[in-house]
């Protein structure tokens, strides 16, 4: 049987959303690991929710395939705390057989609409270039990041690791960081719809900003240059957090960040699948919060980059050319799944940057302290979805730059934007210091 539309753009996802929900033994699917979030068997039916609603109801106009389940699983949440959250989910799921026959009905029932959507293609924008099954991808593809970063918060005998799956990498702190300048000139945020594949309403129009030179350090901070932030005080120094931020380190009564503990007097860092002696990951790039990385920049007389400042030094070369990736030649960063997680700073060489900057793409997102917002003559273009990005320009989300080990990398492009908000410690970002000239 010839391949349809729908097994050509979302086929590959399917198979990896599959594959990562084989990561979960039976007793973690109902398991809330993270308050700010639904249980994952809520995102099993969503993914299948999130495609029927918006290719068979958004742009064909079909009826409910479940008018229970499409309403159900439609969104996920994003509270900006515990107490938020604590009426913004169900006790009550239904079976996990039950929800795996709704997918596969959806899945079925989307492979026969192709000729049914291109044939909206004049009069619906969604419909033209096959835009709603990438828009249907990619949702799919950056929730595979969101699952991962929500099973890493389960005990690791909750978790399955699969036959394949990719090995892991440990290995010590490299070297100090070094300052690059970058100097001054254009950074181009966005581009252009006509230009892209597929492209968010968040990430239109081409915009160019002017940027002073600066410094930027050529590496990530790492674990090990973390701990000896935490080892020095730093989370017990008040003047060095932001006073929201401060608030909220205290209310959670953080010492370290999160994904740490303190085992028998020593530290251990979380992987996905194990916890690791600090001593083997301290050349993992650390992840933390906004906040966190707010505070370590402030200890170290530096701040951080700015999402202009970021996209200059990954994307625009010495000579003024925009580019794809910051790196020539075919280099491989760590995105894409080809890790089993994190790997140390300066593992993969070959993708140094035009500045001389190290993995801007891959390993992990990076902080900015650019508060996520629209770019210059926004349109919340695709009908379906006029929430994705203008329900997050509220000054409470902050734009990540590059990508991590577990971003698609489609998603890894030049005109990509990502946020988070400041106190949410759970996602794979990481972060590098700046300076001023």
């Amino acid at each position: 049987m010839n391949p349809t539309v729908a097994d050509e753009i979302l086929g590959a996802a399917w198979a990896r959303s599959d594959l990562i929900f084989s990561l979960l033994a039976p007793g973690a699917w109902h398991t809330r690991a993270i308050p700010l979030r639904h249980p994952p068997v809520f995102y099993l039916g969503h993914l299948a929710a999130f495609a029927w609603n918006h290719v068979g109801v958004g742009v064909l106009g079909e009826e409910a395939h479940h008018g229970t389940f499409d309403a159900l699983f439609e969104r996920g949440i994003d509270p900006l705390d515990d107490d938020a959250a604590s009426d913004a989910t169900i006790a009550a799921w239904p079976s996990i057989a039950v929800i795996v026959a709704y997918r596969d009905a959806i899945r079925e029932r989307l492979r026969g609409l192709g000729d049914a959507v291109a044939a909206r293609a004049d009069d619906d924008v969604l419909a033209a270039g096959d835009r709603i099954w990438w828009l249907v991808r990619e949702h799919e593809e950056m929730h595979h990041e969101t699952l991962l970063y929500l099973f890493m918060e389960l005990p690791p005998e909750l978790l399955r690791r699969p036959a394949g799956w990719p090995r892991l990498v440990t290995g010590p702190d490299p070297r100090p960081a070094r300052w690059s300048p970058v100097f001054g000139g254009r950074a181009v945020l966005g581009e252009d719809l006509d230009a892209l594949t597929f492209g968010w309403d968040n990430e239109c129009p081409r915009t160019e900003v002017a940027v002073d030179r600066f410094l930027l350090q050529d590496i990530p901070v790492t674990v090990g240059r973390y701990r000896a932030f935490v080892e020095a005080g730093g989370y017990q120094t008040e003047a060095l957090w932001l006073a929201e931020d401060w608030t909220w380190r205290t209310g959670r009564g953080l010492t370290r960040p999160h994904g740490w503990r303190e085992v028998d007097g020593a530290l251990q860092v979380r992987s996905l699948f194990a916890w690791h002696p600090i001593d083997e990951v301290s050349g993992w790039p650390v992840q933390v919060s906004l906040a966190e990385a707010r505070a370590f920049a402030r200890w170290a007389d530096a701040r951080l980059p700015t999402e202009a400042e970021l996209a200059r030094a990954a994307f625009v070369d010495r000579e003024d050319r925009l580019l794809t990736a910051p790196w020539a030649g075919e280099a491989e960063a760590n995105l894409g799944f080809v890790s089993g997680g994190c790997e140390p700073v300066l593992h993969r060489r070959a993708t140094q940057g035009p500045w001389g900057h190290h993995e801007l793409v891959g390993n992990t997102w990076e902080w900015t302290d650019t508060p996520f917002r629209p770019l210059p003559e926004f349109q919340a273009w695709h009908h379906t979805y006029p929430g994705y990005s203008a329900d997050f320009f509220d000054d409470r989300h902050y734009v990540v730059a590059g990508a991590s080990w577990a971003t698609s990398r489609g998603l890894a492009r030049r005109s990509f934007r990502n946020w988070y908000q400041p106190h949410y410690p759970y996602v794979f970002a990481g972060f590098r210091l700046a300076r001023d000239g």
